[in-house]
């Protein structure tokens, strides 16, 4: 099951990991900033994957990874935007 993104206007911190075509190290490079951002941010905050129109299995692997890390959710993103909407993708 798929999570939902946090729409708390009260969120401190929202970190977004845009990848795209690193199926091979996202979830290592998740698991990395989840575990840095839970032991030293006092806040509240939310990891936003979102997978860049990849053509291997980034997808597969960023639902996997937010499947078993709390605070993560997905998002994908079926063809190239440019810099700013990646900025905003994880606004809404």
């Amino acid at each position: 099951m798929l999570k939902t993104m946090n729409t708390d206007p009260t969120l401190d911190l929202a970190l977004v990991l845009v990848a795209s075509n690193q199926a091979d190290t996202l979830g290592a490079t998740a698991r990395r900033l989840h575990q840095y951002v839970t032991y030293t941010f006092g806040g509240t905050w939310q990891m936003i994957i979102v997978d860049h129109a990849s053509s291997d299995t980034t997808w597969e692997e960023a639902q996997r990874v937010a499947g078993m890390l709390s605070h993560t959710s997905v998002l994908h993103l079926d063809q190239h935007h440019d810099q700013h909407h990646h900025r905003c993708a994880g606004c809404s």
